[in-house]
């Protein structure tokens, strides 16, 4: 008992001597992949659609879209708007909705992209007005779906969010009947809207997609898990029951709040490889986020999050004379500490890892709705 009492002691000394900035850096780190177990995780951190044999739940969702698409090509509006926060699946469910319902009738939008329709191909810039435009012009053999993920991305300083939104909800208001509109956004980007433009009014129907169940994620977990043909053993060496599996997922629910993509996040990062053929968890204390923002850093993270990707040319027409040296310098602060990435194209995002605990830290502080 004394050892212990002992040990539980040098715990506490050891969690009150580390400063905010070093529990920031230890909850970054506690969350990267291990790089020596890659064939399995490989299976749990792909994104995007990856068939239907991987596909689990949200069968109340797809039965609402099924209706609407049928409403729709009975001559009523087709529009639909998936929201939740990162890694929730709005990608992976807007991806599943075009396989089934617009198998080759589906034309993805993306800024700075190429596209290619009716034999014309068009370059897309940050202008999501002439990106619809290019699009409605045409007369449709077999009306199309236009699936705009990542609406956040349509920004820039000529184009601001505002503006294309407003351009978006036109072009839908003129063209619902004749073409199917599907758009994601995260929550916070659609509360703003909300409360600037009451932005769910353009949608027949606005799908969150924020939480699933403890049983869906389980079976989640259980396909990818049975797909990598690996064997999952406890520390001496034996098969781990059913009834730990379970548990274990239900572990991962509830430290990832019911997001699926953040739940298959942990899981992968929590597993080490044993040989060949076996793995096993031993990470399982994830040290949660540190309460250390302060007013400047919410800012910078409130406008990166709205924004999903940015630079510091657009942080500085965002700001104006202020950037410089206030937010300048806590943008530093948490490139610092790894909250913030700079990738090798130079644009800043807030890291994979920590997003949504910081979505969580802006909400309680109010920053964000």
């Amino acid at each position: 008992q004394r050892k212990t009492v002992r040990r539980w002691l040098n715990d506490v000394q050891t969690e009150d001597a580390m400063s905010l900035s070093e529990k920031v850096v230890r909850f970054v780190e506690a969350r990267q992949v291990s790089p020596t177990n890659q064939a399995y995780t490989s299976i749990f951190l792909t994104s995007g659609y990856i068939g239907e044999s991987f596909w689990v739940g949200r069968k109340a969702e797809l039965m609402r879209v099924a209706k609407l698409v049928k409403s729709w090509r009975q001559g009523y509006r087709g529009t639909v708007l998936l929201k939740g926060d990162r890694f929730c699946g709005k990608s992976l469910f807007g991806d599943l909705v075009s396989n089934r319902h617009f198998p080759n009738q589906t034309i993805r939008l993306s800024p700075n992209s190429t596209i290619q329709f009716q034999g014309r191909t068009f370059s897309t810039t940050y202008d999501l007005e002439q990106a619809l435009n290019f699009v409605s012009k045409y007369r449709f053999e077999q009306p199309p779906l236009i699936w705009l993920d990542d609406l956040e991305l349509w920004h820039d300083p000529e184009f601001p969010i505002s503006r294309n939104v407003r351009r978006l909800g036109q072009h839908m208001d003129r063209n619902a009947t004749r073409i199917f509109y599907m758009v994601s956004a995260g929550n916070a980007l659609c509360q703003q809207l909300e409360h600037n433009q009451v932005f769910s009014r353009h949608f027949q129907a606005t799908i969150a997609l924020d939480n699933m169940s403890q049983e869906e994620i389980y079976q989640a977990i259980l396909i990818r898990h049975g797909a990598t043909h690996k064997e999952l053993v406890n520390a001496e060496g034996l098969p781990v029951e059913a009834t730990t599996f379970q548990q274990q997922t239900n572990r991962m629910h509830r430290i990832a709040n019911g997001n699926i993509g953040e739940a298959l996040n942990l899981w992968a990062i929590s597993m080490d490889a044993v040989g060949n053929d076996k793995v096993i968890q031993n990470r399982t204390n994830f040290h949660s986020l540190p309460n250390f923002i302060e007013a400047d850093q919410a800012l910078i993270l409130r406008t990166i999050m709205l924004e999903k990707r940015t630079n510091e040319y657009r942080l500085r027409k965002r700001f104006g004379p202020a950037f410089n040296p206030r937010y300048a310098e806590a943008l530093l602060r948490l490139l610092g500490v790894g909250l913030i990435q700079r990738h090798l194209d130079g644009w800043l995002e807030i890291d994979e890892v920590a997003v949504n605990s910081i979505t969580r830290q802006l909400r309680a502080k109010q920053y964000i709705s």
